[in-house]
């Protein structure tokens, strides 16, 4: 499997407009507005080795809230959507009833869906305590949500985790992030949720970024 390095470059089209952020090319618009999208059309790698098209849409959601004033955006949670598509599992991060949402939704596919601002504060992780004993995960990290069956047989496919590697390398360059962990291992009480089972952990370990599964 011939996945990304970190520091390969890597762009984001959206409408021809393209806008540099460090190693990576973005839609200016997140960047300027904070409660905006990325809204881009296509995530895609510069490297003429990868050919693969990542589509990436913003379809907001109604279930999010301001981040605490002091809080530092460091952790990125991995979640697996257990939904077994990408268009039911937006579905549901769009009703104000599910009071749920996540940052991002990543398909089977490498179709990426932002939800929420990365700025702004999704309601993935419920009751919540981190590694290093932090409560309400919800107010310092980003959730990236997989759709994946979650029952530990359900494959996590090469452009699904490929798209998720280039997300991340995209966040880097915002955050300054401290740690990529589970939903299983923040969720309180332990055992609570079990997600993402039967991901490959190792396909993220060149990312710089420190992993507590």
């Amino acid at each position: 499997m011939n996945y990304p390095k970190a520091s390969t470059e890597w762009t984001a089209k959206a409408g021809g407009e393209f806008a540099t952020f460090g190693l990576c090319t973005l839609h200016s618009r997140e960047a300027q507005v904070q409660n905006g999208p990325f809204d881009l059309s296509r995530v895609y790698s510069s490297d003429a080795s990868m050919v693969t098209y990542f589509p990436f849409d913003w379809i907001q959601s109604p279930n999010f809230g301001k981040r605490p004033a002091t809080a530092e955006v460091d952790t990125i949670v991995i979640h697996s959507t257990v939904i077994p598509t990408l268009e039911a599992t937006v579905a549901a991060f769009t009703r104000t009833s599910s009071q749920v949402s996540s940052h991002y939704v990543i398909g089977k596919d490498g179709h990426i869906v932002q939800c929420v601002s990365s700025f702004a504060r999704a309601w993935h992780a419920g009751v919540s305590e981190d590694p290093t004993g932090r409560k309400n995960v919800n107010d310092f990290s980003v959730g990236i949500e997989l759709v994946n069956l979650n029952d530990g047989k359900d494959p996590y496919p090469t452009a699904q985790v490929t798209a998720l590697r280039y997300l991340i390398l995209s966040l880097k360059r915002r955050f300054e992030f401290g740690q990529i962990t589970s939903h299983a291992n923040i969720a309180r009480p332990l055992g609570r949720k079990t997600d993402p089972l039967g991901f490959p952990w190792p396909q993220l370990a060149d990312l710089g970024i420190p992993l507590k599964p």
